[in-house]
């Protein structure tokens, strides 16, 4: 079974638009309608799903990658992402699925993200503790998510309704039959200690 790197996958199923890509998958402020540059930075939004399958001990996630120069907006499509690993805890499939999002978006040179997930309660901790400044050095993903965070120049960690979250949904769920799973070492360490974050997804 192949290990996981940082680096992005060809086992892994995914799509970009070349045209959005091209005009927001970077941090360059947006150009006015003489062609000068202008003071509107580059917002990534991520939307993120996780489904798990018993049976089979594999997770799916799904990622959906908007991009925008209004800080108010989701912005157009920019990529999606459907991935499926094993080894993860039923319970961590959401949270994973946030790191995975602040992972690609760090390894793409982003630096304000947004991060929608419709599980409220975990991205109430994760928001109130990245405001607040904590400094997670304990080995669980929580801690892995927040000390990534620190690399970026703001995210806001957003909430979205489950019935606007489909699409992260069904890649979620498409990635359990269509990707190979794959093992993440250093996330599962986060769990010889059964050490993985104060809540639970429902």
């Amino acid at each position: 079974m192949a290990l996981y790197t940082i680096h992005y996958s060809s086992e892994f199923s995914s799509s970009e638009s070349s045209h959005v890509k091209g005009k927001f998958d970077s941090q360059a402020g947006s150009k006015d309608m003489h062609g000068d540059a202008t003071l509107r930075p580059v917002w990534h939004t991520f939307r993120v799903d996780a489904s798990f399958d018993k049976q089979q001990g594999i997770t799916g996630i799904g990622l959906i990658l908007r991009a925008t120069n209004k800080a108010d907006r989701d912005g157009a499509v920019v990529a999606r992402f459907s991935e499926s690993y094993i080894g993860l805890p039923i319970q961590a499939g959401e949270q994973f699925a946030v790191l995975r999002a602040l992972e690609i978006a760090f390894k793409r040179g982003y630096r304000l993200l947004r991060v929608r997930s419709d599980y409220n309660k975990m991205r109430i901790v994760l928001k109130d503790d990245y405001q607040a400044g904590v400094v997670q050095e304990e080995p669980n993903l929580r801690g892995l998510i927040l000390r990534l965070a620190r690399k970026f120049d703001q995210i806001k960690f957003a909430w979205i309704p489950r019935r606007r979250n489909q699409e992260a949904h069904f890649l979620a769920r498409k990635a359990l039959v269509q990707s190979t799973p794959v093992v993440r070492e250093d996330v599962e360490r986060c769990f010889e200690s059964g050490s993985i974050s104060k809540s639970k997804k429902s």
